[in-house]
């Protein structure tokens, strides 16, 4: 079973950072300081992942995008994310101004 959990900046910093330090080369990744400025401006979230109870992805959140980053590569939990990835964004933004605002490409 797949678990989408909210988590507060703490256990993003706990958790999720030191993944994104491994994922994102560091010219490319936002200083931990930038995220904790958009988390408390509530523009940043941050969504773990987990399958059976095992961290596997997660989600940055903000009012530009939504970044997907898995832990590890599984086509099937990939698909089963991505089919609620705009339930998340709904819940996060709103269904009208996601509707309003983005496009699949």
């Amino acid at each position: 079973m797949i678990q989408l959990i909210n988590v507060d900046i703490e256990e993003f910093k706990k958790t999720i950072y030191p993944e994104y330090v491994k994922i994102f080369p560091k010219e490319e990744r936002k200083e931990l300081q930038n995220i904790e400025k958009n988390y408390d401006k509530e523009i940043t979230k941050f969504i773990k992942i987990c399958k059976n109870n095992e961290f596997i992805e997660f989600f940055i959140i903000n009012t530009l995008a939504i970044y997907i980053l898995p832990i590890s590569v599984q086509k099937n939990n990939e698909n089963e994310i991505l089919e609620n990835m705009f339930q998340i964004y709904y819940s996060v933004h709103g269904k009208e101004k996601v509707e309003r605002e983005c496009q699949v490409i």
